[in-house]
């Protein structure tokens, strides 16, 4: 089997490189019958965008948000029409603390100044792209709720404040079980954060 990786020259390409993350996924659900897409959407819209693109009958999409004491924080303002579209189309848009990097690794490295083991490897990944992270992260973050099975093959999709650059396909698991978690293709990035 071959595959290939976009990489993006920009990250400042916002709704260019949404489109064709969302076009690669589509196309990787359709050839290898990958059943479950996670993908990072703080105001609903890039859920919403995956949502009007993809098979919902086949695929089980979930959009994951970070936890609503985080929305003021980073200045984020739900989209009440992509909300609603998301609930009319039977997909979650899940709320929930940063599985590498909010609730108690930010408090500790607040109070304490020092990095918690969940930041280091937060960071790691960023060596990456901040999209990588933020893919495992909500990976890990579906498990977690229960919206996706751990263990099995999915693709997940991150970014940088807005829109989606990053897709990966990956072997799933809640951030328990952070290390069992395997990324098996990057299938999208930016050359540059």
């Amino acid at each position: 089997m071959e595959d290939r990786c976009v990489y993006f020259e920009t990250i400042e390409t916002r709704a260019e490189n949404t489109a064709q993350c969302l076009q690669i996924v589509k196309e990787v659900c359709d050839r290898d019958g990958i059943e479950h897409v996670i993908v990072a959407s703080n105001t609903g819209r890039t859920a919403a965008q995956f949502a009007r693109g993809l098979d919902l009958e086949r695929v089980n999409l979930v959009g994951i948000k970070m936890a609503a004491s985080r929305d003021a924080v980073y200045k984020i303002e739900p989209d009440e029409q992509a909300y609603a579209y998301l609930k009319q189309a039977g997909v979650p848009l899940v709320g929930g603390v940063h599985a590498l990097t909010g609730g108690v690794p930010t408090a500790v490295a607040a109070k304490f100044q020092g990095a918690p083991p969940s930041v280091l490897i937060a960071h790691t990944l960023y060596m990456f792209c901040q999209g990588m992270k933020v893919a495992v992260e909500v990976a890990c973050m579906a498990c977690d709720h229960g919206f996706v099975p751990t263990g099995v093959q999915a693709l997940a999709c991150g970014g940088n404040s807005s829109g989606t650059n990053t897709v990966i396909l990956l072997k799933t698991g809640g951030s328990a079980e952070l290390f069992d978690v395997k990324i098996l293709k990057v299938l999208a990035k930016p050359l540059q954060d």
